[in-house]
């Protein structure tokens, strides 16, 4: 998916929360009104709103919450990578944190006792990019998760380390290669998964 199609994707996603929002407080208004016409009291009537507003708040709130995090302006980035690739993979991680992104790692993030699945999913549901690494060897989790952010529509970003081979499904996207020389292949990744 190009990052325009996921820009169009997000775009809709906030005007139908808006458009939501704004039955709501239509169908306040409209409640309003008509509990006006028959002499409630003013009382009554902000309880109503509350109420139908609170309900429809409620009742999107995973939305609203989405969005709201989306529109923050930090990017957030997801990394996916094998054990293999923990030393360079971490110290990107800082490199983009230093940059105002927001990282999240299934290392650092992933609690014992949670579901491992449902946190990666989570983690891509709130993600902005997909970064992952490919080394010679490459995780059943590592293609388990890539699965997931191509369904999802997110920005990939492959970062080749190590002779790594990017996997068929992602041959017509541009890479970040590591031998190319570390300090290009940081910058590029910076600019890539930031701006």
């Amino acid at each position: 998916m190009t990052d325009k199609t996921t820009k169009q994707k997000r775009d809709v996603r906030f005007s139908d929360i808006l458009a939501l929002l704004g039955s709501g407080a239509s169908v306040a208004g409209l409640s309003a009104a008509i509990a006006s016409d028959l002499g409630a009291s003013p009382a009554l009537l902000i309880s109503g709103a509350s109420i139908l507003i609170s309900f429809f708040a409620g009742l999107y709130a995973k939305d609203i919450a989405q969005v709201l995090r989306k529109v923050s302006g930090s990017k957030r980035v997801f990394l996916s990578f094998s054990h293999s690739d923990n030393d360079i993979a971490y110290e990107l991680a800082d490199a983009l944190r230093k940059n105002g992104a927001k990282i999240w790692t299934a290392g650092d993030r992933i609690k014992p006792g949670e579901s491992i699945s449902g946190a990666i999913e989570k983690a891509l549901d709130d993600s902005d990019t997909f970064v992952v690494f490919l080394g010679p060897e490459i995780s059943k989790g590592v293609l388990y998760e890539l699965g997931l952010a191509k369904a999802k529509g997110l920005k990939i970003i492959p970062f080749l380390t190590k002779a790594g081979q990017a996997p068929a499904d992602l041959q017509g996207i541009k890479y970040i290669n590591l031998e190319n020389g570390k300090d290009q292949a940081v910058k590029k990744l910076i600019e890539a998964a930031t701006k």
